[in-house]
Formats: C-alpha cells, sequence, structure tokens
C-alpha cells in the first residue's frame, strides 16, 4: 500500500505538471492572440484611412477631368489639342491610383 501511494504521488506529479505546462502555454496563446487582435485592428483602420485618401484622390481627378470636358464643351475655352493632352496627363494620374 505504501508503494502504491508513493506511485499515486508521482502519478499526480507528473499530471500537474503537464497541468502546469498546458496552463502557461494557453496563458501565453491568449497574449499572442491579443496582440494579434490590436495589430489587425490597428492594420484595418490603416486600411480605411488608405482606402479613403485614394478615394479622395480619385474623385479630385474625376472632378479635374470634369472641368476640362466642361471647359471644352461647353465654354470652348479650349482646344482639341490642348484639351486632349490635358485630359490624357490628368487621366495618366489618375490611373496611378
Amino acid at each position: 500500500m505504501a508503494k502504491s501511494n508513493a506511485e499515486e504521488k508521482q502519478n499526480l506529479k507528473v499530471l500537474l505538471d503537464q497541468y502546469n505546462d498546458k496552463h502557461s502555454k494557453q496563458e501565453q496563446l491568449q497574449s499572442e492572440h491579443a496582440t494579434l487582435n490590436t495589430e489587425h485592428e490597428s492594420v484595418c483602420v490603416s486600411k480605411k484611412q488608405i482606402v479613403g485618401l485614394l478615394q479622395q484622390k480619385v474623385k479630385e481627378k474625376e472632378e479635374v477631368c470634369k472641368s476640362l470636358e466642361k471647359q471644352f464643351q461647353k465654354e470652348k475655352t479650349l482646344d482639341l489639342d490642348s484639351f486632349i493632352s490635358k485630359f490624357m496627363d490628368e487621366r495618366k494620374s489618375y490611373h496611378k491610383f
């Protein structure tokens, strides 16, 4: 009986060590998970800011192109060559985005 108590103590000690190892691993993984979630949220905010800036730039370029078209069609302040040149320059810069 004394031997079986000693064996049980040893088995329980092994199980306790395994539990402690797994518990510390779980805490480490939870910490990493929290860190990754924070980084993910930061990236999402950055992505939204970048998309917003790009949309703003696109809108600006569209407005410039509409203005050029208006000058050419309605106001007749641009001749065909200058209109095409300016319009193509704006479209090139638009497509950079």
